[in-house]
């Protein structure tokens, strides 16, 4: 089942949620790691007799546009996308582990505090740090 909260954002942006978006939303919130576009579509596949790469990509980044998705670009320098778990638009930067690929949400903003120390407007940033996560770790 989708998290509601989810559906309400895009609904609140007037996005329809068709079967392969929802299976799409569904494997992000199934499990907690970073997906690449050819990952997405080969799950897709197993549901969806038409399932064409392209749809994936359109979907993904609609869904990244919107904020319920996030842009990843791990040490491959290939793209990935994760579920943004915070709906609420908060700033916030994203840990990864590089062993099962799980993404958390950090919750910080210090681009006020660049903006003052340098006097340089920031028009977009993003963070992530890669690490070993604690249920990798032990």
């Amino acid at each position: 089942m989708i998290d509601n909260q989810l559906i309400a954002k895009l609904k609140a942006k007037h996005i329809k949620i068709t079967p392969k978006r929802e299976a799409i939303l569904q494997l992000f919130l199934n499990r907690e790691c970073c997906f690449s576009p050819d990952q997405v579509w080969g799950h897709l596949r197993k549901q969806f007799k038409h399932c064409g790469l392209p749809s994936v990509y359109r979907n993904l980044e609609l869904f990244a546009q919107h904020g319920v998705l996030t842009k990843i670009q791990k040490t491959d320098r290939r793209l990935y996308y994760a579920l943004c778990k915070d709906h609420d638009d908060h700033p916030h930067y994203h840990m990864i582990c590089v062993d099962c690929g799980r993404v958390e949400d950090v919750p910080t903003n210090i681009v006020p505090e660049v903006d003052k120390v340098k006097g340089f407007k920031i028009l977009k940033h993003f963070y992530q740090a890669e690490g070993v996560c604690q249920q990798c770790a032990n």
